[in-house]
Parts: structure tokens; sequence; C-alpha cells
């Protein structure tokens, strides 16, 4: 008995003993990072990397190792100088702190940047085009296409009515329907139900213009497969051997 309580003991203080070492392990030491005056400040745009490369303190191969980075890591660009990025990232040591470094132009490429969509955009948030598609935007013609039908309806209506009245006001689109309603004698007996129709015909004009507003200004963003490349043939001048021109057909496919 008293053999299995020491075993047990010894395990526990060897479990305690490594704990305390690790949780007291110190975070690496990385160098300091260089910056320059003529650096050009990035829009802190988040990105992928495309392949593995290495985080430096300087904008060339010459600087200290940071660290080694891992494909497909996101990084925060902050600035730029030459062929070099600056960027910010999560170390990935594991550490929950935050590293800064130099890494070349050419481990990004523009079709990896993240595109930050609003809330209702039909993807996550955020992200990332896949190989071979693309983002494209483009107005919202639900919206587009109701409001200006809702518009049309309701100016025609407005407009109708005013060639069989001697007030022709109903021809000014969206304050017209409201001119008409303040015009209407108010101790006519069609007053009230007259008033309505025309305040509706004006919300519905000013409901159109809003909805086709909306669409157009605020679009929407979706993922869009590339087109494959169109087969060209075109009459070019070639130079042939020992001297020769002439004229030949150049084809891409």
């Amino acid at each position: 008995m008293s053999t299995s309580r020491a075993l047990i003991l010894f395990v526990l203080a060897t479990v305690t003993v490594a704990a305390r070492a690790s949780a007291q392990e110190p975070a690496p030491v990385r160098p300091q990072v260089v910056r320059f005056g003529d650096e050009a400040r990035e829009s802190r745009s988040v990105a992928r990397l495309l392949g593995a490369t290495d985080a430096r303190a300087e904008p060339n191969d010459a600087g200290e190792l940071i660290a080694h980075l891992p494909p497909g890591k996101l990084v925060t660009r902050l600035a730029a100088r030459g062929d070099a990025l600056l960027v910010e990232l999560d170390d990935p040591e594991g550490t929950s702190s935050q590293i800064v470094g130099w890494v070349p132009r050419m481990a990004l490429h523009a079709s990896s940047t993240i595109v930050r969509f609003s809330p209702d955009a039909p993807y996550p948030v955020p992200q990332i085009a896949p190989p071979a598609y693309h983002f494209e935007s483009h107005p919202r013609w639900g919206l587009v296409i109701g409001g200006a039908l809702l518009f049309a309806n309701a100016y025609a209506i407005s407009a109708w009515a005013s060639t069989q009245e001697r007030d022709k006001s109903g021809f000014v689109p969206i304050a017209g329907p409201f001119i008409v309603a303040s015009n209407i004698p108010s101790d006519a007996w069609f007053s009230g139900f007259s008033v309505a129709i025309e305040v509706i015909l004006g919300l519905g004009q000013v409901a159109g213009v809003a909805m086709l507003v909306g669409g157009l200004t605020n679009p929407r963003t979706d993922l869009v497969h590339d087109k494959p490349p169109r087969a060209q043939l075109k009459l070019t001048p070639m130079t042939f051997a020992q001297g020769g021109y002439g004229m030949g057909l150049a084809g891409r496919f």
C-alpha cells in the first residue's frame, strides 16, 4: 500500500514540475525588424501565402531570420519597400503573440487577397477566391428592376389621372402626387379617398426610386469561374531563314 502511494506521489510531482517548466519557458527572442523612411504604407489587407517563405528583419535575403512561414499562412500587409512586404501574422510557433517581418512580394499574389463582404454577402467572411475563380461585382438587379417597375407604374397612374383633371401637377415626378393631394378641396365628398390615393402614388414613386438607387449603389459581389482564353488567329509579319521576310499566321489556343 505504501509503495503504491509513493508511486502516485512521484508521478504527481513529476507532472507538476514538467507543467511549471513548460509554463515558465521563455518566448523565443526574435530580431528587431528594420523600418525605413521610404516605405509605402499598405491598406492592412489580409492575404494568404502562396508557398513556404521566410520572414526576415530586413527586406532582403541578408536580413536576420524571424520565422519560417508555411504555405497558406494568413498575413496582414503593413508596408511595402521594393520587392518586399512588411506583414503581421500569428506566431507560427504557436505562441499567442503577433510577429512582424519582411517577406518577398512574390510570396503573395493579388488573387490571394481576401475580400471582406458586407453582412449579407453570399459567402463566408473573409472569403478567398480559389484558383480559376474571381470575384465580380454587379448591381442588385432585383432591386433595380423592381424599383423601376414600381416607379413607372405609380408615375403612369398619376400622369394618367392628371390628364383627366385640370390640375396637371401629377406629371411632376415624385412631388406631383403630393402637390395634387394638397390642392384637393377639403369640403369635397371624395377628398379623403382622393388624397389617400395620391399619397399612395407618391410613396410608390419614392419607394421605387429608393430601390433603384439602392440596387445601383450597393452592388453584389459573386464568385465567378474564370473563362478559358479564346482561340485567336492573326496575320503578323515574320522573318524567315536567310533574311527573308513575309507574313505568317500566328495562333493562340
